[in-house]
């Protein structure tokens, strides 16, 4: 009976990146064929509820039994096929990625009244789903490259999707050749781990390394090509350049889904190399770096939050920020820390329950700045003063997501950023103590400034809305300001329910190695 249930959660894990790309061709098709826009985007939503439930059912089975998945491909194991090992935090992502794009696609059709060429949207929206969701599950080192580049072409695109305006398609061609950077250096870290290791299996090359100490001179410069990546395609400074104009052109449901997974799933990424690939010895020549570059990014994300003139950019920088604070977390090295209130935390913990935090306020602004920018056609500031008295719902949702951005208590982000100070205090980094509270304070001057230019101010009149919220986005802003709360509430159950048994099977890399090699044992693959 459980290996029934195993072989079934294992089979979805494999369905689940590929049910996105099935829908991704049958759109244009159906399209062709019916010609009616509305198909397409029930086939899109379809797809992705879908898609949603099949990672709830890896993330049931792999919660509740305590194991974790292996598929390989055609029956084929490493080091000869592809394989998908998902573990707790792979299966938390991967929920996590198929919620945001089914809330995301609900209130898309809100946010512009019909959207443009939506037979060639939506295809390039899933594709990108399907992108994220291999990158969490896959076991294969050279498939995170493949997949990587599903996720970055899909994006290039979507970013470009408002071409009528001029400016994203500048945008766009700016993000492609970061990603083609980024790219091409991971392309070389798996050539170089296939070269030295002999594998391209995560859990091959794990073990090989942990039995090697003479391999750490290449587990380091493996580990030092993918990071660099990693970090472009997280945005962490100085590599953040392309990510707010490509964020400010892009359609807002494309910003919305990219803030809240695309960073999350990079930093993951980081993760996995630096807990389960390489080890934490590798890695801890590093840890400095992410201090100090997490750092920066905090200072430079809030000032320029601080000094923007146009609410799409504001909210783009705030992603910088918050990237800052995960890598500074990342910084506090493998150890646990006993910290009040919040009891036993690895600092991976801190990470990802601020990556998880970020994926439900990101979405909440980028949404509601979508709705000022449809509605008024701009969204800088001088163009929209006071238009938010038209508009509460839009109004409460800016403002509650900036609040919790800024970590005002009881949000979400305010339990993430409280949980990282006290943990910087008690390891002694008081520098970077005080780092945490001036971004919080800098983000909070941004948010005022926001909310006086949207809401207080007025030059003669109250701009008269001329289109109406649709019922389906102010749902949608309501469930998103709702799981602010309630994650920041209950956050201690998420933390040591759900976000400290993924960590744990993160950093305990036994399991993942003991995974992989009872599966070749028992097909007889190699070692």
């Amino acid at each position: 009976m459980l290996a029934g249930l195993e072989w079934a959660a294992s089979t979805a894990a494999a369905l689940t990146p590929l049910i996105p790309i099935i829908g991704a061709f049958t759109i244009p098709l159906t399209y062709i064929a019916v010609g009616r826009r509305w198909l397409v985007y029930a086939i899109a939503l379809g797809i992705e509820l879908l898609a949603l439930s099949t990672s709830l059912l890896v993330a049931l089975h792999v919660f509740s039994t305590n194991t974790v998945l292996y598929y390989a491909f055609a029956g084929f194991p490493a080091p000869l096929g592809i394989v998908y090992q998902v573990d707790k935090v792979g299966a938390l992502l991967g929920a996590l990625v198929a919620t945001v794009f089914v809330i995301v696609t609900v209130a898309q059709p809100g946010l512009c009244g019909g959207l443009r060429s939506a037979e060639w949207y939506y295809p390039l929206y899933l594709a990108l789903e399907a992108g994220l969701l291999g990158l969490v599950y896959t076991g294969d080192v050279f498939n995170v490259f493949v997949m990587l580049e599903v996720a970055s072409v899909a994006t290039y695109a979507l970013v470009a999707f408002r071409r009528e305006v001029g400016y994203p398609l500048d945008a766009a061609v700016k993000y492609a050749a970061f990603g083609t950077v980024a790219s091409s250096l991971y392309f070389l870290a798996a050539v170089m781990a296939y070269r030295g290791f002999g594998s391209l299996s995560m859990a091959l090359i794990a073990g090989r390394i942990r039995g090697a100490p003479e391999a750490a001179p290449l587990a380091m410069t493996v580990f030092g090509l993918a990071l660099w990546a990693f970090m472009i395609e997280s945005a962490l400074v100085p590599h953040h350049f392309w990510l707010p104009p490509a964020y400010s052109a892009a359609p807002a449901a494309v910003s919305a889904t990219l803030s809240a997974t695309a960073e999350g799933v990079a930093v993951y990424l980081v993760m996995r190399f630096m807990y389960t690939v390489v080890g934490p010895a590798a890695t801890q020549p590093f840890l400095p770096l992410f201090m100090i570059l997490g750092a920066a990014a905090v200072v430079l994300g809030a000032l320029s939050m601080a000094f923007q003139g146009e609410l799409m950019s504001m909210v783009a920088y705030s992603t910088v920020m918050d990237m800052g604070y995960v890598y500074m977390a990342l910084a506090l090295g493998p150890g646990s820390i006993e910290i009040p209130l919040f009891g036993t935390l690895h600092p991976a913990d801190i990470a990802l329950y601020y990556i998880v935090s970020h994926a439900v306020v990101e979405p909440l602004m980028f949404l509601s700045a979508g709705v000022v920018r449809n509605v008024f056609g701009s969204t800088r500031f001088d163009d929209i003063k006071g238009c938010l008295r038209c508009y509460p719902s839009v109004a409460v949702g800016l403002a509650i997501g900036g609040f919790s951005v800024a970590g005002v208590p009881p949000t979400n982000l305010f339990f993430a950023k409280l949980a990282l100070l006290m943990a910087l205090l008690i390891s002694g980094n008081y520098w970077a103590a005080f780092i945490v509270v001036l971004g919080s304070a800098l983000s909070l001057v941004a948010v005022f400034r926001m909310l006086y230019a949207t809401y207080f101010e007025i030059y003669e009149t109250v701009p008269e809305p001329g289109i109406r919220v649709s019922s389906t986005v102010k749902a949608v802003l309501a469930l998103l300001i709702a799981a602010v709360f309630v994650m920041g509430i209950l956050f201690a159950p998420l933390i040591h329910g759900a976000i400290h048994p993924a960590t744990l099977d993160l950093v305990n890399v036994g399991r993942y190695i003991e995974a992989a090699t009872r599966y070749l044992t028992l097909v007889g693959g190699f070692r």
